[in-house]
């Protein structure tokens, strides 16, 4: 460049004047200053070589031109500008060059190293050109077309109070631009505004057309969250288009350890600053934090960690306020950054969208999102909530979501959701989602889900909700994570086949990274299999509710069989099923069912029979074993292997069977039942409950012993009501009147393998009428009385133990049995009344019944009166009883007892029979019983007989005849007889003949005895007396008669008689047709003469009255010397 023109150096330039500097003006107004007075500046340059432009215009052709003495000038003009009170800055320029443009082309002045400063403001540029009209400059009117700036450095600080500004690169003092900028506050348009409308304003700037502002360095920190950014190649242009301004912006910057940001910025706005302005912004490689903080709709922004590539267009009024706002923005891979921690990652998004100030709305028209997790397209609406200081607080959303898939790493297939809406809210700090209503009616049908998802204690806190209306199952076992409860996936898999699960809820609830999962679901017309040893169940419908590892299954509905061995396989319902598996992470995996069935019994015992459990036939049973139905409940805890054995299943089963009917439980018999009650654990088994066996009701308890053996015991126990009615229905026919009213027994019978059963009854027979007429004895209501029994059932049958008691009557033995029955009962003690108590065996039989009495003792004192018909033919059978006696004793009264008694009796005609005993153990007699139970004795050795008896030990001889007739109470009436006998040495006889002065005859008393031919009487015999109704001994020598009685209690004797000697002679008178009566006494064995006595006193020691004037009284004369003692009324004879 050629140098024309030079001020003289050695022209000293003109002492400045001090001037007072003005302050620099801020904001907006520094930049219009800048410009007026840079302008202002330039023109006054201008103006001082505008005379030289025709010595150069033609030489410089449009060559620039340097002039170094004019930049001395321009310092001095300037200079003293300020001093003349100009308000001028103080500036700098380096050079300054001319230039005629060639050709067509303008001329030019290009100012280098250009300084503007005014207090600690200092603005440099290395370069800026301008062209002009030359032309216009000669006439003094310098306007420039087109600035450009070249070069130049800037920086810029943000604070929460707004912008500053400091020129240069190394600047430490920085001005406020645009102040007041708080949190989401941009830049200030307004101020832009102005400024563009003071560039178009000014007349010296009328013609300008362009300002441009290239390689501009520029740096960016922002105080509030650290952030810096930088440009080096910066690039800006202001241009005019008639009324209309446009401005320009392409930078790339770059933070500090960040890839770089590429921003270009168009603006247009009318040159008078009124109407609506619009800019346009393209970002590539952007932060959505630097948005948000340069945009008032994108505060929210900064929850966002990623790059941004789009285009905002902005449409601002007249006061700098925004319009409206529409955008693109893609993002790449990055992550939502919440306050408290947490980022969440996602692959991409691109939205497009408007923003409604008024409303602070967002309205997306398009946005898609790729995460790991899934993809999704949505539209819809945002509402901006925010705080006091102006950033957004809330995000409410509500948006219409097409093509949601959901793909997470471990998801087997993607998941997709189809269309949908969402209603949520985003609460930024503290960071929480709130979802209230997610509905989608595509792909899962009718899909809704609520939730939140929130930071908390540094962790994620989870609460979500989804329900899904009808969903397939195999899309849901194909949907399945695979690492996501493998157990229960596979127990789904294999136990429930059903093709759709309806009304499946899942909830997510917890913090971590192992939130609680629980999911729930009704499926219908499934097939479900509980234990895979069991039969499926058929058309069942019910829920399943999974949480966490466990599961849980109820059944609503649900039938299923016993399988092959059920009869006819009927169904068996099992609505109200449950089945729990309370944690897949067992080991292993153990199973719960608590089965709730109804159905038919044979249909039930063929279900539990199944393995493992195998009851019915650890039991011995047969499923067809009953009829009727049944309700039962069964608890099982088992172990979920294939190999399963009965010790690994914990279980126990309760049911109700009613309308039970069975004619296999006991053979010949049926069983039925209006409601029995079965329980089944594996120690034991029970069925329990009333039953009607043959008809005949009792209630019974069944228990058997499993513990794993299947020969375990068995024991049935019961009560039955003891009536004649109920003992027939059993079999057991007793004669009538033997049993009445009704009693009640217990019964146990025990089970055992390879056993004939053994069993027990214990009666209580308190209320009822017995009667055993064999034996004469009965006992009325309301008197107790019990029975024991004990024996073995089977093939034979028996009664090993009998006991019986109750009044009067007690039995202790056993009993054979027969198909017929009783065949012999065998009593090691039966006492009766007290009559009998000996050992007696008892056979009944067709011609009668026999009974044997071996031992013990009978007493006939207490021996009650017989009926007819006792025997076991029953009412109007008069075979009667068959008797064999061989008791030890045979208890005639206190002092008289027959020993080695041997003897048969028959029940015809009330009792037949012969025995042999011994009295007293001494002389044998024999006898006879008939004719009604009469005893009929005889002895031999009659006198012996009476001696052994008690009565008279001084006879000698004779046979002795008695007969006995039993009466009521124990009383005897009886007859004696005694033939050819002989007293010797009788000391009461004696007596008597001595007082009666027949001395002779005491002579042969003492001697060789007094014979007596015939001796008989009649006497009645009771416990405590003998009473003798008339008695007489005679022979050839002495007749004696007798009447009165012995108490034997007491030993005392009360009686009298009549004493007759030479009776052979004395009796003839008596023998006397018509006078015999009155001359001989009336009385066998006296005589026309004889003496009256009286005994009392003891038998040992008698006291013997005799009346002599009695022995000169003919016969009949003598009554009126004889008392005749009267005979008690209760020991009268019963005649």
């Amino acid at each position: 460049m050629k140098q024309l023109w030079r001020f003289p150096a050695d022209e000293p330039a003109p002492p400045p004047k001090r001037r007072r500097r003005r302050k620099l003006p801020l904001g907006p107004a520094l930049w219009q200053f800048f410009l007026r007075e840079s302008c202002s500046v330039l023109a006054k340059g201008l103006s001082l070589v505008l005379y030289l432009a025709l010595l150069f215009v033609l030489a410089a052709d449009g060559e620039e031109i340097w002039l170094p003495e004019l930049q001395a000038r321009l310092g001095n003009r300037t200079a003293e500008a300020r001093e003349g009170g100009g308000e001028a800055p103080e500036i700098s320029i380096g050079g300054i060059g001319l230039s005629y443009g060639a050709e067509q082309g303008a001329a030019g002045v290009t100012l280098n190293d250009v300084e503007v400063s005014q207090g600690e403001m200092v603005v440099h540029f290395p370069k800026v050109k301008t062209s002009l009209g030359v032309a216009a400059g000669l006439q003094g009117q310098l306007r420039p077309k087109d600035v450009r700036v070249e070069g130049g450095a800037l920086r810029f600080r943000r604070s929460t109070e707004g912008f500053a500004v400091a020129a240069g690169s190394d600047a430490e003092s920085f001005t406020p631009l645009v102040t007041g900028g708080g949190v989401g506050s941009g830049l200030d348009v307004a101020g832009l505004l102005k400024v563009l409308g003071m560039v178009s304003g000014r007349p010296m700037l009328s013609e300008l057309d362009t300002v441009a502002l290239q390689d501009i360095t520029i740096a960016l920190t922002d105080q509030r969250n650290g952030a810096s950014w930088a440009t080096e190649d910066a690039r800006a242009d202001i241009s005019r288009d008639g009324n209309l301004l446009r401005a320009s912006l392409r930078a790339r910057f770059g933070a500090d350890t960040e890839e770089p940001m590429d921003v270009a910025v168009q603006m247009s706005a009318p040159a008078d600053g009124e109407g609506v302005s619009g800019v346009r912004v393209e970002l590539e490689n952007a932060r959505p934090a630097d948005l948000a903080t340069q945009f008032r709709a994108l505060d929210w922004m900064t929850l966002l960690d990623a790059r941004a590539t789009g285009h905002l267009a902005l449409e601002f009024n007249a006061d700098g306020t925004v319009a409206a706002l529409t955008g693109t923005l893609s993002l790449g891979a990055g992550q939502v950054v919440p306050p408290g921690g947490g980022a969440i990652g996602f692959d991409g998004a691109k939205g497009y969208f408007s923003y409604d100030p008024a409303g602070d709305r967002i309205t997306v028209d398009s946005l898609e999102v790729a995460t790991a997790f899934g993809t999704l397209t949505a539209n819809g609406s945002v509402y901006l909530d925010r705080g006091a200081d102006g950033a957004v607080t809330v995000l409410t959303a509500q948006m219409q979501v097409g093509d949601l898939r959901l793909q997470a790493p471990d998801l087997p297939v993607p998941l997709d959701l189809g269309n949908g809406t969402v209603m949520a809210r985003v609460f930024v700090d503290p960071f929480r989602i709130e979802v209230g209503r997610a509905q989608f009616s595509e792909g899962l049908a009718a899909l809704t889900a609520s939730g939140r998802v929130r930071r908390r204690d540094g962790a994620w806190d989870i609460a979500l909700d989804a329900d899904v209306a009808e969903v397939a199952k195999a899309r849901v076992l194909e949907m399945w994570p695979a690492e996501l409860r493998p157990g229960v996936r596979r127990w789904l898999s294999n136990h429930v086949r059903a093709g759709l699960l309806q009304n499946v809820s899942a909830h997510v609830r917890g913090s971590g990274d192992a939130p609680d999962i629980a999911v729930g679901f009704d499926f219908a017309d499934a097939e479900v299999s509980i234990l895979h040893t069991m039969p499926p169940v058929t058309g069942g419908a019910g829920h399943i509710q999974i949480a966490g590892d466990r599961l849980d299954l109820t059944l609503t509905a649900g039938r299923t069989s016993g399988g092959a061995a059920s009869p006819g396989a009927k169904q068996i319902d099992l609505a109200g099923s449950r089945f729990v598996i309370p944690d897949f992470r067992e080991e292993p995996v153990r199973g719960q069912a608590e089965l709730t069935g109804r159905g038919e019994i044979g249909a039930l015992l063929a279900l539990i029979d199944h393995r493992p459990l195998g009851i019915l036939e650890r039991l011995g049973w047969d499923a067809d074993m009953a009829d009727g139905t049944a309700e039962v409940t069964a608890r099982l805890e088992l172990p979920l292997i294939q190999d399963l054995l009965i010790e690994d299943v914990l279980y126990n089963a309760d049911a109700m069977m009613t309308g039970v009917r069975s004619d296999a439980l006991v053979p010949g018999r049926e069983v039925a039942s209006e409601a029995l009650a079965l329980s089944v654990t594996p120690e034991r088994a029970e069925v329990s409950g009333p039953i009607r066996l043959s008809g005949v009701p009792m209630n019974i308890a069944y228990r058997r012993d499993l513990n794993g053996n299947p020969g375990g015991q068995a024991r049935v126990t019961g009560d039955i009501a003891v009536t004649r009615p109920n003992l027939a229905g059993l079999g057991i026919n007793l004669p009538q009147g033997s049993l009445g009213g009704e009693g009640r027994a217990t019964f146990t019978l025990d089970l055992a393998a390879n056993a004939a059963p053994a069993y027990s009854v214990a009666a209580d027979l308190n209320g009822a009428t017995l009667a055993v007429p064999a034996l004469g004895w009965r006992k009325g209501a309301g008197r107790s009385a019990h029975v024991n029994l004990s024996g073995r059932l089977g093939d034979s049958p028996t009664v090993e133990s009998l006991e019986f008691s109750g009044p009067d009557l007690a039995a202790s033995g056993v009993l054979t049995l027969t198909d017929d029955g009783v065949a012999e009962a065998r009593f090691s003690r039966l006492a009766v009344g007290g009559w009998l108590d000996a050992p007696t065996v008892w056979r009944p039989g067709a011609g009668g019944d026999v009974v044997d009495v071996a031992g013990g003792t009978l007493d006939l004192r207490h021996l009650p009166e017989f009926g007819r018909g006792g025997g076991s033919g029953g009412q109007g059978d008069d075979v009667g009883l068959k008797l064999t006696l061989s008791p030890d004793t045979v208890r005639v009264t206190d002092s008289i007892a027959l020993r080695g008694f041997r003897g048969k009796l028959t029940g015809e005609d009330g009792g037949r029979g012969r025995f042999s005993a011994r009295i007293n153990g001494g002389t044998e007699v024999t006898g006879v019983v008939r004719d009604g139970g009469t005893i009929y004795l005889q002895a031999r050795d009659g006198g012996q007989a009476l001696a052994d008896a008690g009565f008279i030990d001084n006879v000698r001889g004779g046979t002795l005849r008695v007969s006995l007739e039993p009466l009521a109470g124990g009383v005897y009436d009886g007859r004696f007889s005694l033939q050819e006998a002989r007293a010797v040495d009788a000391p009461v006889l004696a007596n008597l003949l001595a007082v009666s002065n027949l001395f002779g005859m005491v002579d042969r008393l003492a001697g060789e005895g007094i014979g007596f031919n015939d001796a008989q009487g009649w006497f009645t015999l009771s416990k405590d007396y003998l009473t003798v109704t008339r008695a007489r001994a005679v022979g050839a020598s002495l007749g004696v008669t007798l009447s009165g009685s012995y108490e034997m209690g007491r030993d005392a004797l009360n009686m009298e008689g009549v004493v007759t000697p030479m009776y052979a002679l004395n009796s003839l008178p008596a023998r006397i047709p018509l006078l015999g009566k009155l001359l001989g006494g009336g009385r066998d064995g006296e005589g026309l003469l004889g003496a009256s006595f009286r005994l009392t006193g003891t038998a040992a020691e008698p006291d013997v009255a005799v009346n002599p004037l009695s022995l000169l009284t003919p016969g009949a004369a003598r009554e009126l010397f004889m008392t005749r003692p009267a005979l008690r009324p209760a020991e009268s004879p019963l005649r």
